[in-house]
């Protein structure tokens, strides 16, 4: 699963995502399952999100 990070009306959303389609609908994010988890008829960008490195003990 992948973080994606999308700004739609003034606020970042961020959500994991297996993948992602943008068609007539709108931007669609899919799980492992195919159950589409979110849609965006309507958002400024979106992006990967940064990965945060955890310390290593």
């Amino acid at each position: 699963m992948t973080k994606y990070q999308i700004h739609s009306t003034g606020v970042v959303h961020e959500l994991e995502a297996s993948t992602y389609v943008q068609d007539s609908n709108g931007l669609r994010f899919i799980g492992t399952d195919g159950v589409t988890l979110a849609i965006y008829s309507q958002f400024d960008w979106m992006r990967i999100a940064p990965v945060v490195a955890e310390p290593v003990a």
